[in-house]
Formats: C-alpha cells, structure tokens, sequence
C-alpha cells in the first residue's frame, strides 16, 4: 500500500506524530550543566547552588 501523499490527513498525522516522539524523547536527549546549554533537570534551580545541605532528621516529632 504506497503512502497517500497526496492527503492533507497524512501531513497532519505525521505532524503530530513527531512531536509526539519529540517530547517524549527531550528528556532522554537532555544534558546538564552549561556545557550542555541547560540546567539539567527541571527542579534543579538555576544551576549555581549545587552543594547539597544538610537537613536535620525528625522521626516521631523528636530529633535524632
């Protein structure tokens, strides 16, 4: 069966269907740092405080 080309459906659909493999494969394909263009993950902030810190643990309302 040949491809309709001459459909302007098959544009359409084609269309969606790339974007659709376009967001679904962005994530995938991300680098971070700025080498790299981005920040690396969306909760990452902007990128300039990468030390972690640390946080005091609580279990049961008490402090350890």
């Amino acid at each position: 069966m040949p491809l309709p080309l001459g459909q302007w459906q098959f544009y359409v659909v084609t269309a969606v269907a790339l974007a659709a493999v376009y967001v679904l494969l962005r994530p995938l394909l991300r680098r971070g740092g700025a080498a790299g263009g981005g920040t690396g993950c969306s909760g990452c902030g902007s990128g300039s405080t990468s030390r972690k810190r640390a946080v005091p643990l609580t279990i049961g309302g008490r402090r350890r």
